[in-house]
């Protein structure tokens, strides 16, 4: 039985990184994610918003640079329990294994943070 070389891409940050920018080049991801939080998850939170427990918590994992979960994350943000209040409390907790792509994903909510 020939021995196969296995190496996982979380332990070489360079090629776990150009082969998640090579599935988003060849898909229309972020414009689905898009559509789906638009037409789905924000009616769904609007609609039940009276039974959400505050704070809000989201569980991110595999987020890379923040993508798609900032893009939920400024949705979420848009929600207000009553008319003219504040939004809702969030709390954002990330699981991902590139230390550059965490890194870079923190300075994105950094500009989100006032909605924190």
């Amino acid at each position: 039985m020939a021995e196969h070389n296995t190496r996982l891409l979380s332990s070489h940050p360079e090629a776990y990184s150009r082969s998640f920018q090579c599935f988003l080049a060849s898909t229309q991801q972020e414009n689905a994610i898009l559509k789906c939080i638009e037409e789905h998850i924000v009616p769904v939170i609007n609609k039940e918003i009276s039974e959400l427990s505050v704070p809000f918590r989201v569980l991110s994992v595999g987020s890379g640079e923040g993508e798609n979960d900032i893009n939920i994350l400024k949705a979420l943000c848009t929600i207000r329990p009553v008319e003219g209040e504040e939004g809702i409390p969030l709390i954002n907790r990330v699981i991902e294994p590139d230390v550059a792509r965490l890194a870079k994903f923190r300075q994105k909510t950094e500009k989100l943070h006032n909605c924190f």
